[in-house]
């Protein structure tokens, strides 16, 4: 995984756009084909105009261009409440402003690049353009980025909102005094800002309100204000001969500096039941979008007996879906079943409410097969119904995991005795001391305990008819081998870890897109840590500044201040090679000036060898 975005390529990436972000005209990129993006040829009112009057911005490019997008991406700042109509003829478009423009008022339009060629689509990169309604026109700005709080990927398509009035609530009651969308790099610019004090925010403004939904819409924002002015710095000053007149030349330095906005979902109650579902005559599922709290309570409607007498439940280990079998033939055997759920949900204001839905669990049909030629019974045995355990022990296992045996449905016990575990040591199988746990959430899986030799060869044997379901079907016989990995297959990673702030969740993750969680160690204090038994890969590591030390990564909330828990990264992806130990210095960084910007060295040395051959 390669995420370019140190903060110098961050300020790279914001000037660059800054210099390039004034009624852009286009540049030839190259290429046997027309590249080249359309330009402007005149617009009203012009770059920075003051005294505008009018409700309309009228644009003429050299050629004819598609505005298919724009409608989508035009960014009109302060924003309107009605959106402007856009009307195109020939080579010109027009942009027609529904409200009342507002007086003594800078106003900016990003066209993002919304605008291209007719024929060969070329874009028109950074279109920007501004005026004025009054006297002067107002030219400060705030530059920034806007990235995942969570795995700090830049967010594409946040909307910036800037605020004058810098109480807190203010996103969720009012309509922003200026808006910007970031691109595809999470950057975003939002200038013509008069000198004022303000709060910025960065919303998924996914209902398009102009305002923030903090129960249902993701958002990052800044605990403190900014105030942005301008300085001219002037360079060496250049005396123009023949003349009296001073020229001074400069560059002009904004503040403040490009910010960092980290975006999370605010933890709220937003519980929905998402299925159910009976999955044949003795077994239903009930799943829901969160774990569920102690009012949750089933009932049936039409069932006279009392539900522990045939009803058995297995609550997941999220506590956010349940199993039911059902234990009585009397009831299973009901074409319908109609059950009552209670539990809690969200009222229209996001407070806790208890809601009861009646659930119709129809019996699915069976599927009946073709008939075919009945041969003759030769007697009348009973068949005894059987089922048959599901392992892990069958392939190649990790010294430090566990043997498992499953059933799909939940089961009594299994007894001990039943169960024989032997080393294959030369041509002799030794007993080897074991014992049996049963998993804490489910009735239908056991664990088989034992110390596991590197490399070591087992054998399980499961006695048939060792245990039987709750519809009194027996187990089948198991006889599995199990074969242990060698201790020098794997790697090794040593962490010699500093600047352990508050307690620290760190994570080793699979270098993949998804960034699925591995191990994970919980560190309080600074030193080394180990991560054993490492398969060969690649892997990153991401510290977790677990500041409520609950063991998992929390998002911010507005009206309390609280900003999502820091995250950062080691900038270097972990090549993990068999029976050799990785020790890694790692000073944590300061999450809230962290970038990612992690790098591949072996992928970078191969490139360099592909360029030299």
């Amino acid at each position: 995984m390669n995420t370019k975005f140190s903060y110098i390529a961050f300020l790279s990436i914001i000037l660059t756009w800054i210099a390039s972000s004034c009624a852009n005209v286009g540049r030839p990129t190259g290429g046997d084909k027309d590249t080249i993006p359309p330009t402007v040829v005149e617009m009203v009112p012009n770059i920075k105009e003051t005294n505008f009057k009018g409700d309309e911005f009228k644009v003429v490019f050299n050629e004819f261009v598609s505005l298919t997008e724009l409608r989508q991406k035009l960014v009109v700042s302060p924003p309107q409440k009605e959106k402007p109509e856009i009307k195109t003829r020939g080579k010109l478009f027009v942009v027609t402003f529904k409200d009342t423009m507002l007086q003594n008022t800078t106003y900016t339009l990003d066209f993002k690049d919304a605008v291209e060629d007719y024929n060969e689509g070329n874009k028109l990169l950074n279109f920007r353009t501004s005026f004025s309604t009054g006297k002067t026109i107002d030219t400060l700005r705030i530059a920034g980025m806007v990235r995942d709080a969570k795995n700090l990927m830049p967010v594409d398509d946040a909307t910036i909102f800037i605020y004058s009035d810098l109480a807190d609530s203010a996103a969720i009651k009012e309509r922003p005094n200026y808006i910007a969308k970031t691109n595809k790099e999470g950057v975003f610019i939002v200038d013509g800002l008069a000198a004022k004090t303000y709060k910025i925010y960065a919303v998924s403004d996914l209902n398009g309100d102009g305002k923030l939904d903090n129960h249902s819409e993701p958002y990052a924002f800044l605990p403190h204000t900014l105030t942005p002015s301008a300085k001219f710095i002037p360079e060496q000053d250049t005396m123009v001969r023949g003349l009296d007149t001073l020229l001074v030349t400069g560059t002009i330095n904004y503040s403040p500096k490009p910010v960092l906005l980290s975006m999370s979902q605010e933890k709220v109650l937003l519980q929905t039941m998402n299925d159910y579902k009976r999955i044949d005559s003795t077994h239903f599922y009930i799943g829901f979008s969160e774990s569920l709290d102690d009012n949750f309570k089933i009932e049936a409607i039409n069932i006279d007996k009392p539900i522990p007498e045939w009803l058995y439940k297995e609550t997941s280990l999220e506590n956010d879906s349940i199993n039911f079998w059902i234990t009585d033939p009397e009831v299973y055997s009901k074409d319908t079943i109609l059950i009552s759920v209670t539990y809690t949900v969200p009222d229209s204001l996001y407070n806790p409410k208890i809601q009861t839905d009646t659930l119709e669990l129809l019996k699915p049909k069976k599927i009946v097969p073709k008939k075919k030629r009945r041969r003759k019974i030769k007697d009348n045995k009973v068949t005894i119904p059987t089922f048959t355990w599901e392992s892990n022990g069958s392939q190649t296992v990790d010294p430090y995991s566990r043997i498992y045996l499953e059933t799909k449905e939940p089961v009594a016990s299994l007894p001990k005795e039943s169960l024989h575990l032997t080393e294959k040591i030369d041509t002799l199988d030794v007993p080897v001391p074991f014992t049996i746990t049963k998993d804490e959430y489910s009735e239908r899986l056991f664990y088989i305990d034992f110390k596991m030799k590197e490399s070591g060869n087992y054998k399980l044997l499961v006695d048939s008819a060792a245990t039987k379901n709750i519809y009194q079907a027996l187990s089948n016989k198991l006889d599995m081998n199990i074969k242990v990995q060698k201790e020098s297959y794997y790697g090794k990673i040593i962490l010699d870890i500093k600047n352990i702030v508050c307690p620290t969740l760190i994570q080793l993750l699979k270098n993949d897109k998804d960034e699925t969680v591995v191990n994970e160690l919980t560190v309080h204090a600074n030193g080394k840590i180990d991560f054993f038994y490492v398969k060969p890969g690649k892997y990153i590591l991401k510290a977790i500044f677990d500041r409520n030390n609950n063991g998992v990564w929390d998002p911010g909330n507005l009206l309390n201040q609280q900003m999502p828990e820091g995250v950062v990264y080691y900038q270097e992806v972990m090549n993990i090679r068999s029976n050799w130990d990785n020790e890694k210095y790692w000073d944590l960084p300061n999450p809230l000036e962290f970038t990612k910007d992690i790098q591949d060295n072996d992928k970078k040395k191969k490139d360099v060898m592909k360029d030299l051959n």
